[in-house]
């Protein structure tokens, strides 16, 4: 049992995570020594390779199904993709039965029909071997969620179920989320799995009745090893009952690695508790948390510092999301005075909170004790040059593969941060910075030896001549680099800060949806 739960652990990753990909055979083109030792560190967490021919029926353990493509999971960590008519979807009865060990099912970016849907879910319940479930960003009739409910039902050999994003089309044939009467349906199915390993799911508005389903599923499921939350509210008379409650029945996850806990409006009285309850998660490695009315609330500070506390008290997290919730200064830096405490993390994205020149040296002061960081995110910080250096400084003590700082307001400063001694950089990110011509130009002529980048993203600062675009290839030609410089710049030129902040946020929304 273990290692089939360690294979979809390892499946889900690829069915929701294909970017990594990109990452991996990137990481093929340097052949140190160190070079191939975090290659194979990041493949222990992404082992699948892009197979050259269609995988043999009897191998393939995993099934992702879109809209005109399907991609096949092989047991030898190898996938691949083909077309599918969209006449012959779903009408072959033996589009599943064709694939006797079929483990992994996930139906993602799709419109199905009520015929479609109860083809679907006829197949998948039959089976006797499809451990882990996926509906992902589907468009149904309000009505067909009784399928998915069934399904869920049904199939007996389930133990991850993940439901989010599942839209229908109104009268005017716009999308819309389904209602919470419709969700209501599908957790009731989920309510009665027992001994779920992982559950996700994503909506945007559910009644109090639906978080008891959730928190049935929970209660029963004491090994779980990975749990997503993410919602807009939880409504209704009852609603900081039902928080509380949650809060009570997450606590008790402690086999919990994996944990999305993004809700954006908690009742003021039970964000404390919610935090308690995440202190207690003691094998927690990959945490993204997000509330998103805290910066409303009168006691952001305290919060804020119990946070800090509360991460403190997670030794074994490798990965930390806290993006878009707006946090001032104040807030994020008891915050990140905690990340110091963190030794083995790798990933940490802050975007969308603000980070001043006191945050600055706080994160550097971190930086220095994160001699793993793989992963740095800040987008949308509004973090200064100033700040930006002085954040820089620390960059040499780390093992940081992969800084974003873009859409904040380095401008002159990006020829001034400290990158040569960090020699394991593959991809900076400074879009949107307010960065000059002759600002990119230096910073060029500074990265052009750079012993380990790949690609430095400059796009969207100002436009550069076509002279300037000459002496960069003629540098990187006399230093024989293959770093790709992307710098074109398409944005309105009367473009407002206010507007570039508005497209960011809506790309990490986007971004995190897709995760």
């Amino acid at each position: 049992m273990k290692s089939v739960i360690n294979f979809l652990s390892a499946a889900m990753l690829f069915l929701c995570t294909p970017g990594l990909l990109l990452a991996l055979e990137e990481s093929n083109g340097n052949n140190s020594e160190e070079a191939t030792k975090k290659k194979n560190e990041l493949a222990e967490n992404f082992p699948f390779s892009k197979s050259e021919s269609p995988i043999e029926k009897d191998k393939v353990v995993g099934l992702r199904i879109e809209e005109g493509k399907v991609t096949l999971l092989g047991r030898e960590n190898r996938f691949y993709s083909e077309g599918m008519s969209g006449e012959d979807e779903f009408s072959n009865l033996n589009f599943f039965s064709q694939y006797p060990d079929l483990l992994s099912v996930e139906i993602k970016d799709i419109t199905l029909s009520s015929q479609d849907l109860e083809n679907i879910c006829n197949f998948i319940s039959s089976s006797k071997k499809i451990k882990n479930l996926v509906f992902n960003s589907c468009v149904i009739a309000e009505e067909d969620t009784k399928y998915i409910a069934e399904t869920i039902e049904k199939l007996d050999s389930l133990i991850a179920v993940s439901v989010k994003f599942i839209k229908t089309k109104d009268k005017k044939g716009n999308l819309i989320n389904i209602s919470p009467q419709a969700i209501q349906e599908i957790t009731q199915a989920i309510s009665g799995r027992k001994n779920l390993t992982s559950l996700s799911v994503v909506f945007d508005v559910i009644n109090s009745k639906s978080c008891e389903h959730i928190i049935s599923a929970i209660n029963q499921s004491n090994n779980m090893a990975m749990l997503s939350l993410c919602l807009n509210e939880i409504a209704g008379e009852e609603a900081e009952k039902s928080y509380n409650e949650l809060s009570e029945a997450l606590s008790s996850l402690k086999d919990l690695k994996t944990l999305c806990f993004s809700i954006m409006f908690v009742p003021e009285a039970c964000i404390d508790t919610q935090i308690k309850s995440i202190s207690k998660l003691q094998k927690l490695t990959n945490l993204t948390f997000l509330i998103g009315n805290l910066k409303d609330t009168k006691q952001l500070f305290e919060h804020a510092t119990n946070f800090g506390k509360a991460l403190e008290k997670l030794p074994l997290i490798t990965s930390l999301r806290l993006q878009n919730m707006e946090l001032p200064a104040t807030a994020t830096q008891p915050i990140m005075q905690s990340f110091s405490k963190l030794t083995k993390l790798s990933y940490l994205d802050m975007s969308g909170n603000t980070i001043d020149k006191e945050g600055g040296v706080i994160v550097g002061d971190s930086l220095k004790n994160a001699e793993g960081l793989r992963a740095l995110i800040m987008r949308n910080c509004r973090i200064n040059s100033e700040t930006a250096v002085e954040i820089s400084k620390a960059f040499s003590s780390t093992s940081l593969a992969v800084i974003c700082l873009g859409n904040n307001k380095i401008k002159d400063g990006i020829k001034n941060l400290q990158l040569s001694d960090c020699h394991y950089l593959r991809y900076i990110d400074l879009a949107m910075n307010g960065a000059s011509a002759e600002d990119i130009m230096a910073f060029a002529e500074n990265t052009i030896s750079h012993e380990s980048l790949n690609t430095a993203d400059l796009r969207n600062n100002s436009d550069i001549t076509g002279k300037q675009r000459d002496d960069i290839a003629r540098m990187k030609a006399d230093k024989k680099s293959t770093i790709m410089y992307l710098i074109e710049c398409d944005l309105p030129k009367q473009i407002t800060q206010k507007k570039i902040r508005e497209n960011t946020n809506e790309n990490n929304n986007q971004e995190k949806e897709e995760n």
